[in-house]
């Protein structure tokens, strides 16, 4: 993850600018849209064509640029809504992106969670469970290997697998005995910190010694490419897989921008999930994308664009026009008929024209719906940021095993 945020950045930031007033007497209060709002959540965007989403979206992207490492943008073209070309590098962005590649995408932010796990948190990456705090403690199992393997080859599992493997028999029969015996929290608890510790660097040499095995196949891959020119895609996928190793920032945003006309053909697309059940990718992607580091972002035109299974799974939900939270109130499931005209009422207080005193910010306040609570929000007309990726010593340690002109000014995957 990212250096935790100091308490005076836009982060923890919140602009007071006064709650509204429905007819009833009730308060419609004011949320700022901030990193703390969406990061590692679902958000959904709903409002006609020229109502202000893809201003909104460059508000989510400046307030994330400092938080956010990978980027995938789809959209019909680099020249939608004002384009994404010179925020974003131009490999980040979909113009068609096939069922494979949007397969692919999820795949790989979901095995960079685990390898994040292992390598940044020391967390397991297994689903095993035998003993209630092997996951408090860090245990480390064979099937960490198997991650490893993926993306560095046979080679690393020389390097680690004694580090990992020893490691995870001693600890496992530390724990077994720690947790039986009758034994009091007071005394578990200094012997699970010091384990934890022990967890800790045990991380720490693998790690080493996978980012050792990933230099010596990178001058292996290097020589080979003056003789066999498909080397150099071989080079450039494991420096990318280097830098999923040694990571510090997993987080990703997930860009659906103007796609609601494919909207429904993605929604045939479909993954296993940890049951190993197939669902569809987008519910898939809202539902445990928080679990991925993953904040995924949809613009969207109308309710009936999506399907009730996978519509209902948004953490924030923002309405650029009236028209279309109406629509969303009419048609939502759960809602009773009292609350439905109490969101109407606050929609009209969020809409009225009274409240607009300069006409040209009349599309300019938006809806928010946060659990079920409507406030309100303002988009903000100001200039995008470039973002950032490989923050957080990534690029650092690529530029010591490569010179700057074959690294270039930056990565995004």
């Amino acid at each position: 993850m990212p250096p935790p945020p100091q308490k005076n950045s836009e982060y923890f930031t919140y602009s007071r600018e006064g709650a509204l007033i429905t007819e009833q007497g009730e308060q419609v209060h004011w949320t700022d849209i901030t990193a703390s709002l969406i990061l590692n959540k679902s958000v959904a965007v709903y409002g006609a064509s020229g109502t202000g989403k893809s201003t909104i979206f460059r508000n989510f992207m400046n307030c994330l640029v400092d938080y956010i490492a990978i980027y995938n943008i789809y959209c019909p073209s680099n020249d939608s809504n004002g384009g994404y070309t010179g925020i974003v590098p131009e490999s980040t962005i979909y113009t068609d992106p096939s069922e494979e590649t949007i397969v692919t995408h999820w795949l790989t932010q979901c095995d960079r969670a685990k390898l994040y796990a292992f390598l940044n948190r020391g967390a397991k990456v297994d689903d095993e469970s035998t003993y209630p705090l092997r996951s408090a403690v860090g245990i480390h199992t064979n099937a960490t290997l198997d991650w490893i393997i993926k993306y560095l080859g046979t080679d690393a599992k020389t390097k680690a697998a004694t580090l990992i493997t020893q490691y995870d028999a001693n600890l496992t029969a530390q724990i077994a005995a720690i947790c039986q015996g009758g034994a009091t929290d007071e005394q578990i608890r200094p012997r699970i910190i010091k384990l934890k510790e022990q967890s800790h660097r045990a991380c720490r040499k693998a790690k080493k010694a996978l980012i050792a095995a990933y230099k010596e196949k990178l001058r292996r891959y290097e020589k080979s490419e003056e003789t066999d020119p498909s080397y150099e895609n071989n080079r450039l996928s494991k420096l990318y897989s280097f830098a999923e190793c040694v990571r510090m920032n997993p987080c990703k945003l997930l860009i659906k921008d103007d796609v609601t006309g494919l909207l429904k053909d993605w929604e045939k697309i479909t993954v296993k999930n940890s049951t190993g059940s197939e669902v569809p990718i987008l519910k898939e992607e809202a539902y445990q994308g928080r679990h991925k580091y993953l904040t995924a972002i949809t613009a969207i035109h109308n309710y009936s664009s999506l399907s009730k299974k996978v519509r209902g799974n948004s953490h924030v939900i923002m309405f650029t026009d009236k028209g279309s939270a109406l629509d969303y109130i009419k048609h939502a499931d759960g809602l009773s008929p009292d609350t439905k005209k109490k969101l109407r009422d606050q929609l009209d207080a969020i809409f009225a024209d009274e409240h607009l005193r300069d006409s040209s910010l009349k599309s300019h306040y938006k809806a928010v719906l946060i659990r079920g609570n409507m406030t309100y929000t303002r988009a903000k007309i100001e200039p995008p940021k470039k973002v950032k990726t490989c923050q957080w010593g990534v690029e650092s340690a690529i530029r010591k095993v490569l010179p700057k002109e074959s690294v270039g000014d930056s990565f995004a995957f």
